[in-house]
């Protein structure tokens, strides 16, 4: 144990030195004094990102990531996140952060209150490094300003893959121990920053000349031990990453060296986006189409507040620098250094995207958090004290209260922004290229199908049941369809399977639950014209009051009504049989091919359709269908598939015959059907009349 000068022992507990017990108890003091201010900032911060919910915007990207991170809790390895990057896959950190939750859940909210509540995290990190470095002034308006920035606040409800705070307050954290404290355990926190950072999104390497130039100054710390444990993450990530791109033709890396080598232009997007997320300006930009409503509602006139905003932050980035260039002149190392990360965090991102040959994204700015509101409490700080310093009582006091006025201007302004924000998208389209459809109508429509299950099986019994919820969506692939993707997740707790709005529908043999997603129409019809009307109990959830969009939920309670032609007798291999059709001559001809399913599927065969439009014999046109997919398939379904057949010009007139049959795909390998003669043929002909 080391001794002061007097011979007094010096205890080390973690990062603070206690000389005495008066020491100890004043320590205990000021922690008690943070303790009110930082509760109070992390309530802010959590009702601002935990309000309302069920207003997020989910469409692919968003729901692609919960299917991933709950592909992951049920046993899948992941080296990369899948159709992530516009350039190259990320990482999966994103993935395994997001799986955390499904451990303990399968409700898509909770999931994303956790992913906000890890930004109220990354706040009460930043209490903590700001007390450390920068004194309590520092950390109260550094708190406050990332607490209530909307942009924040948008962010940190996103579920698509973007950069999470959390890590890039530890990474900064990390490099300020090594630099300004000096502290070898800043190694292992910032080898730990770097590496979850990264491992979230590639934007991260922005900010690796700065940990790069960190590192240099702060070789005096150096500690093999601690250098090796912080390497440790940044190792296995990249070893993983490389492992699974060798194996797939470097594809990742290729497409890195064919982005640099395009055609690049110059602009100041980065800047721009690097302003805007520091607050609330342009979030109006989210609005898209509803823009002149949402202009409307306040105009212009207080635009100035997020003017005013962006100039403190201005005001943050010249006082760094100068503080920078005045500790140089002084020859104070530390100092000078600590100044040096600061910018140098404000300045790489930035100018490393001023150049770029892709569209730059608001959210590649995003590894900044939390530099612009360290230096904007750091301005206002020191625009504080030089003003005190060198004024009169009466002038101190009312620049004082001046300044503060201003900054919570700020903050309220930015509160109402965020609110404000909230309470537009629930009444507006803003979806057309800005905010997207609120997940609200989704998620009831998922509920309400998962309480009815829960009805005739007890909760722990569900997923066994028999009993499922069959999702009506365009595409009806979970993973590329957007609005399957969607339901998939939502459902998560529940057995449920798709049906391709675009190619048909499937009729079980008893009770069913459908959900039919926006842009279903045609299936929902088509449902009302084969199930006996009596037996339908429907219900519709709008995307929003008053908006056409809906998702739709439907329960039956009888089987098939024989609306439909008989159909000659014809069994295939792959356990299907004709049940009967139903076709509307005209241009294009309408056949609806009614199917049963006799035997459960195994091995994933993707099975097509071909339709031959057969005139004297001679087929005279062809329409060829996925149809639903096999892995829906059940014993006993009946499957409706619609095709519109075009036909030549002009139509041929009835009677002509329809030849229709099945093959795998993409092996084009015809599957034989069984006629009512008992011989094998690759085909049936069906009348038209």
């Amino acid at each position: 144990m080391e001794t002061t000068q007097a011979g007094a022992p010096i205890a080390r507990q973690g990062w603070l030195r206690i000389k005495s017990a008066s020491d100890a108890k004043s320590t205990v003091r000021r922690l008690q004094r943070s303790i009110g201010p930082l509760l109070i900032i992390l309530v802010i911060a959590a009702v601002l990102r935990l309000n309302a919910l069920d207003l997020i915007d989910v469409r692919f990207d968003e729901a692609s990531a919960p299917q991933f991170a709950l592909s992951i809790v049920n046993g899948a390895w992941l080296a990369v996140a899948p159709f992530s990057g516009s350039v190259a896959n990320h990482p999966p950190v994103f993935l395994y952060v997001l799986a955390i939750p499904y451990l303990f859940t399968r409700d898509l909210l909770v999931v994303a209150a956790f992913r906000a509540l890890l930004d109220v995290g990354a706040i009460l990190l930043l209490w903590a490094l700001c007390e450390r470095h920068f004194g309590r002034v520092v950390s109260i308006l550094a708190c406050l300003f990332f607490a209530v920035s909307p942009w924040a606040v948008q962010l940190s409800r996103k579920l698509s893959i973007e950069e999470i705070s959390l890590f890039t307050v530890m990474l900064l954290f990390g490099l300020l121990e090594l630099v300004r404290r000096k502290n070898a355990w800043g190694w292992v926190m910032s080898g730990w920053g770097l590496a979850l950072s990264v491992g979230t999104h590639l934007t991260a390497l922005y900010l690796a000349p700065v940990v790069i130039v960190a590192w240099i100054m702060a070789h005096k710390t150096r500690q093999a031990g601690k250098m090796l444990l912080g390497a440790l993450p940044l190792v296995i990530l990249a070893a993983v990453y490389l492992q699974y791109d060798a194996a797939h033709d470097f594809n990742n890396l290729k497409s890195f060296f064919t982005a640099s080598q395009g055609t690049a232009q110059v602009t100041l997007d980065a800047l721009q986006f690097a302003a805007w997320i520091s607050g609330g300006m342009h979030l109006s930009d989210l609005t898209a189409g509803a823009y002149p409503i949402w202009q409307s509602q306040f105009g212009a006139s207080l635009d100035w507040i997020d003017v005013l905003q962006v100039a403190l932050l201005g005001s943050g980035v010249a006082w760094v620098l100068y503080r920078f260039v005045r500790s140089l002149r002084c020859r104070k190392w530390v100092a000078a250094q600590t100044q040096a990360v600061l910018f140098l965090w404000a300045l790489m991102p930035v100018l490393l995207q001023l150049r770029h040959n892709r569209p730059i994204q608001i959210h590649y700015v995003t590894p900044l958090y939390p530099i612009q509101f360290i230096l904007m409490a750091l301005a206002a700080n020191a625009i504080i004290a030089w003003y005190q310093a060198n004024t009169r009582d009466v002038k101190r006091i009312a620049f004082t209260a001046l300044a503060g006025a201003g900054i919570v201007v700020i903050l309220v302004w930015q509160v109402i922004t965020t609110f404000r924000f909230m309470d537009f998208v629930a009444q507006y389209d803003t979806s057309a290229g800005g905010y997207g459809l609120p997940v609200r109508a989704a998620d009831s429509v998922a509920r309400l199908a998962q309480d009815a299950l829960c009805q005739d099986v007890s909760y722990c019994e569900i997923r066994n049941s028999p009993s499922d919820v069959i999702v009506v969506a365009p595409g009806g692939d979970p993973l590329v369809n957007e609005q399957a993707t969607i339901l998939h997740v939502l459902l998560a707790g529940a057995p449920h399977r798709f049906a391709n709005s675009d190619a048909g529908i499937i009729i079980p043999p008893s009770t069913a639950q459908y959900i039919f997603a926006p842009g279903t129409e045609k299936a929902l019809q088509a449902l009302l014209v084969n199930i006996e009307g009596g037996s339908i109990v429907s219900r519709s959830f709008p995307v929003r009051a008053g908006y056409p969009l809906a998702y739709t939920y439907v329960k039956t309670s009888e089987p098939l009504a024989r609306h439909y032609q008989s159909a000659p007798y014809a069994r295939w291999a792959n356990g299907v049989e004709l049940v009967g059709y139903r076709a509307e001559a005209g241009a294009p001809l309408k056949l609806d091919v009614l199917l049963r399913v006799t035997a459960p599927q195994t091995g994933g065969a993707d099975y097509h359709w071909f339709n031959h439009i057969l005139i004297n014999g001679e087929k005279a046109a062809q329409l060829d269908g996925g149809g639903i997919s096999a892995v829906n398939w059940r014993p006993g379904d009946i499957l409706v598939h619609w095709f519109d057949i075009p036909l030549p010009s002009p139509a041929p007139t009835t009677p002509y015959e329809v030849r229709i049959g099945c093959y795998k795909y993409p092996s084009i390998e015809g599957v034989p059907v069984t006629l009512s003669d008992g011989m094998s043929a690759d085909g049936v002909n069906l009348s038209v009349q």
